[in-house]
Order: structure tokens, then C-alpha cells, then sequence
């Protein structure tokens, strides 16, 4: 009689109810708790940090800045932050810990002794990774977008140059008077369009606009407001 005998290698069961096991112990376990422990250690510190550290530091000073102005609604202008929304930032991890705590409550009491720290030493390892890898990813997203705001574009004057002559039409000023622009031919002119029929921002924003030419352009330059809407009168001077 003949008998066959099998060589085949049996399925990796026993490695996957292992590994099964192991994902049980770590949620079921303290382990779990220390992970979320650790975790919760490092972000509020590294909260605290972003609360604390001086915006003009040579050292993260502009990321403290940001981050102030992404998360806690900083206003650059006095330096005060939206205090409900630095609450949010530091109480909300700590909501999300105070559930896991009361779900796995049996296993909170173990993390009094050290020998549990020890023992889920590498939990607490991850943890740290894990903040310290989000936290070099805001930085690094920081710097990334501070460099390409401070990238000046490349000037655009060339591709929107046209060699249309400007119309010499017979237009009217602010005064009532007619004037050309062949009249101003050899002068520095600056034109732009407002809306006269504009009554809310347009006025607030022209005169700044006004102010800002006058600080910036050369003093010869001449400034001229054209009219969308000619048939509203509008005799505030802006030349």
C-alpha cells in the first residue's frame, strides 16, 4: 500500500490569529491608553508652544505667526487671539481622550505603574512619531507657502503691452472743463475706471488708492479717473 504524505506548507493562520491577537490585547489593553496618553501630552504641549513662543523669534518665530493666524484667529494688528477659538484647540483632544478613558476605564488604572509604561514602551514611541511627523508637516507647509507669497511674480508688463494709440477723444473733468489726452503726450498718465454710481466701498477704496499713487508715483505723473457710468454727475475730485 502506497502512502502519500503532503508537504505542502499549512496556511498562515496561526501568523494572522497572532497578529489578530496582538491588535486585540493593544485596543483592549493598556496600550491603547498610553498611545492616546502620550499623544495628548505632546499636541497640548506642542499648543502651548504655539501660544507661548515670540512671533519675532529667529526660530519658528513666523511659524508661531501662522499657525496663531490659521488656528487661533490672531489679529496682527493688536496681537490678541480669539480665546474661544484657542479653547476649541486645547479642550477638544482632551474630550477625545476623557471618552476613550470612560469606555476602557478597567484598563485606566493600570497606567499608575510604571512597569505599564515599560511594558507599552513602544506604543508611547509611536505616539511621539506620530505628533512629531504632524508637526513637521505644518512646518514644513509653512515655510513652503511663506516662500512662494514671497516669490515675486514675473512682471507682466510686456505681455499685456498693446501698440493701440489711445483714442483722442474730447472728454470731460471733475470741473465740468473738456480736455484730450493728447493734451498730457510726453507725461506719465495713469488711468483707471470707477464707478460713479458706487456709493458704499468704491469712494473708501479710490481714496486710498489716491493716497497710496501719491506716496508711490513720481510726482509729475498725472492720474486720471474714467467713468463707467458718465451720466451720473460726480464732482469729487480725484486728480
Amino acid at each position: 500500500m502506497t502512502v502519500h504524505v503532503s508537504t505542502a506548507a499549512p496556511p498562515p493562520v496561526a501568523h494572522a490569529e497572532t497578529r489578530a491577537a496582538r491588535a486585540g490585547r493593544f485596543f483592549t489593553g493598556p496600550g491603547l491608553m498610553v498611545f492616546l496618553a502620550t499623544a495628548l501630552a505632546a499636541y497640548e504641549g506642542f499648543l502651548l508652544f504655539t501660544l507661548l513662543w515670540p512671533t519675532d523669534a529667529a526660530w519658528l518665530g513666523g511659524f508661531v505667526r501662522d499657525f496663531q493666524l490659521w488656528c487661533y484667529r490672531a489679529d496682527p494688528r493688536t496681537g490678541g487671539m480669539s480665546w474661544a477659538a484657542v479653547s476649541v484647540m486645547l479642550l477638544e483632544p482632551l474630550f477625545v481622550v476623557g471618552v476613550a478613558t470612560v469606555l476602557w476605564r478597567d484598563t485606566v488604572a493600570a497606567l499608575r505603574r510604571f512597569a505599564t509604561w515599560r511594558a507599552h514602551a513602544a506604543a508611547a514611541a509611536t505616539a511621539l512619531a506620530v505628533i512629531a511627523a504632524g508637526i513637521a508637516g505644518l512646518v514644513a507647509y509653512a515655510r513652503f507657502d511663506t516662500a512662494r507669497a514671497e516669490a515675486l511674480p514675473p512682471f507682466p508688463g510686456e505681455a499685456i503691452r498693446v501698440a493701440l494709440p489711445l483714442p483722442d477723444v474730447p472728454l470731460v473733468d471733475q470741473k465740468g472743463a473738456t480736455f484730450r489726452f493728447s493734451d498730457l503726450r510726453g507725461q506719465v498718465v495713469l488711468i483707471t475706471g470707477v464707478y460713479a454710481a458706487c456709493s458704499t466701498a468704491c469712494p473708501a477704496i479710490f481714496e486710498e488708492v489716491h493716497q497710496l499713487l501719491g506716496e508711490f508715483t513720481p510726482p509729475s505723473a498725472r492720474r486720471c479717473g474714467s467713468s463707467r457710468s458718465p451720466s451720473i454727475p460726480n464732482t469729487r475730485r480725484a486728480s
